[in-house]
């Protein structure tokens, strides 16, 4: 059996999934505690409503809606408040959303991650839809079950995690790893690229996570979420690009600007990007140049 895993929930108004989340944590042996961070929901997280009155791995705290992030960053506070550092070498903590389920894979996987010295553990996760549908999400041929080779990597997210379930030693927690809060899109690889530096990341092919689909997820190229998402894209790139991942970053630049350069009515998602590729030296794909010129000159001829 791994060491021991405590996992870290945020919930905001997640009252239709939260109690069979909470009961795939708890029937995980290794599990030793569930943190949930009620981000002010409207109906507050109850033990009753998870259905868990006795079970004493649970513990619930509640703050002013901060958003995912700040709510994982409560939830880090109070987990490193109720532990012991001199076990933090020795225990993971793990991220974890309101409407998914953890899968038994993840014990196997967090023994392989232990097995090869490595302190931050991803790996594959499977996606399903209420109406039966299931997608699988793992890692390319070149990384199943083995060692990233260079922190940088992580920014082959996409390609390699696709999403939550990731687990770290909880050391790094107590080193003052936190959420960015700025961040509200890629949050997850801005934080992973920082864990990475504390020591080796694993990537499983073993399935650590089921990953609830809602009809609103297709929200990576939407005109709501275009300029968010390109707020926080720059942000990773001004704190995190290098010579290492250079190409990595302008492939992920390109797609995103081809995707807001779509929605007509909101500028500042390409203007954000035009200006990212600028200042990195990137060339602007002709594909969203040409959109943005054509919608200039069509709004100059209105």
């Amino acid at each position: 059996m791994p060491d021991p895993l405590d996992v870290i929930m945020p919930a905001y108004n997640a009252e239709r999934w939260i109690a069979e989340a909470a009961r795939s944590v708890l029937a995980l042996p290794s599990v030793r505690s569930l943190t949930i961070a009620d981000d002010g929901s409207e109906r507050p997280v109850t033990p009753d409503a998870l259905g868990t009155p006795e079970d004493r791995r649970v513990r619930i705290i509640r703050g002013h809606n901060a958003g995912q992030s700040g709510s994982r960053n409560r939830g880090i506070e109070a987990l490193l408040d109720a532990t012991d550092p001199a076990e933090d070498d020795r225990s993971w903590a793990m991220f974890f959303d309101a409407d998914d389920l953890l899968r038994p894979d993840a014990s196997d996987a967090l023994d392989d991650a232990e097995r090869a010295g490595c302190a931050v553990c991803v790996g594959a996760r499977e996606a399903f839809w209420e109406d039966g549908r299931r997608e699988h999400f793992g890692p390319p041929d070149d990384l199943r079950d083995t060692v990233l080779p260079h922190p940088d990597q992580v920014f082959r997210y996409i390609q390699i995690f696709g999403g939550g379930g990731m687990c770290v030693r909880r050391s790094i927690l107590r080193a003052g790893e936190r959420w960015d809060p700025l961040i509200s899109h890629s949050s997850d690889i801005e934080f992973l690229r920082r864990a990475a530096d504390h020591g080796p990341v694993w990537v499983s092919t073993r399935c650590l996570l089921r990953y609830r689909r809602h009809s609103s997820d297709h929200h990576m190229s939407s005109r709501r979420h275009a300029s968010d998402r390109a707020r926080s894209f720059a942000r990773v790139v001004a704190k995190h690009a290098g010579p290492g991942n250079d190409r990595l970053l302008r492939d992920q630049a390109a797609w995103l600007i081809n995707q807001v350069s779509k929605h007509a009515g909101d500028r500042q998602a390409f203007e954000i990007m035009v200006r990212l590729h600028t200042e990195r030296g990137w060339p602007v794909p002709i594909k969203p140049a040409v959109r943005a010129r054509v919608r200039r000159l069509v709004g100059s001829m209105a």
